[in-house]
This record gives C-alpha cells, structure tokens and sequence, in this order.
C-alpha cells in the first residue's frame, strides 16, 4: 500500500484552522468574545514575515494566524457587559491595584463603587475609585477576575486576567 501526500490551499484548508482556533478563544474569554472582538485579536495576532509581506494583502490577508497569541489575547481582552452609554474602558489589574483608562478625556470613574469576584463568584474586595484607579486591602494572586464597575445609574461587568 502506498501512500500519497498533496498540497493544498485557500479557504478550505484554512477554514477548520480558524474555526479551531476561534473556538479555543471562546473557551478562553468564556463566551464573551463577540464577531468583532475575535476579528481584531486575529488580525492583531497574526505573524508577519518575508512571505505574508509587511501589509495586508489579497494574499495572506493579516498575515499568519498564531493559534497560541489569539487565546492569550482573548483571556486578556476582558470582554465586558454594559449597562450604560459609555465606552468600554481599559482596564489592567494588577495583584494590588486596578486602573482604569477611558478613550473619552472628559469622562471619569471617579467615585464609582467597585467589586471584585473570584472564579466561583465570591466578592473578595471592594470599594472607591479615585483617580481612576482603586488600591486592594490585600494582595490578588494571579488569575482570573471579575471587575464590577457601578454607580446609581449604570453598571459595568469585565473580565480580566490579573498579572503581578
């Protein structure tokens, strides 16, 4: 019995790639990567080099797609539920603070109550921000957390790894 081996290319191979690929990134964020979020890490992610060119092309597109980069970007994404009319900030927890940094210059979440749960929902701390940013009582060991963002009128739900 032989065995024979062929080359091929183009959407039909790459397809089940990028299917595979999103999918561990919808485990890693925990559902909450939308079309748009999972498109940006993709592009974001994708590794350039003397075949793909510096630019996006007709041929490879972003470049090649980096299986392992896609789902680091996508737990650190901290996809984020809304109730409110404000931009998504950026967040960066860290193991003694949280900050918090808002794409509109006039707006701030100074005095905004916060809550932070653990995996199984526990709230582990809680209090003010000042400044943008909100000092723990004890020291968060890395990992995963929820960061609940509120005041009287609107609440915001993120997702985030915390780094030392």
């Amino acid at each position: 019995d032989s065995v024979y081996y062929a080359m091929s290319s183009g959407t039909s191979m790459a397809a089940p790639h990028v299917t595979g690929i999103v999918s561990l990134m919808l485990q890693a964020s925990k559902g909450n990567l939308n079309y748009q979020e999972a498109l940006e890490i993709i592009k974001e992610t994708a590794k350039r080099d003397e075949f793909t060119g510096a630019n996006e092309n007709a041929i490879w597109g972003s470049g090649k797609i980096d299986a392992y980069e896609c789902v680091k970007k996508a737990l650190q994404f901290g996809s984020s539920y809304r109730l409110g009319n404000f931009d998504k900030p950026v967040c960066y927890l860290r193991t003694h603070e949280l900050k918090l940094f808002q794409s509109n210059p006039h707006f701030t979440f100074e005095g905004w109550n916060c809550d932070i749960f653990d995996i199984t929902g526990k709230r582990i701390e809680s209090g003010k921000i000042s400044f943008n940013r909100m000092e723990f009582n004890k020291s968060l060991p890395q990992g995963i957390y929820v960061v609940e963002i509120y005041n009287s009128q609107e609440r915001l739900g993120i997702k985030l790894p915390c780094f030392e």
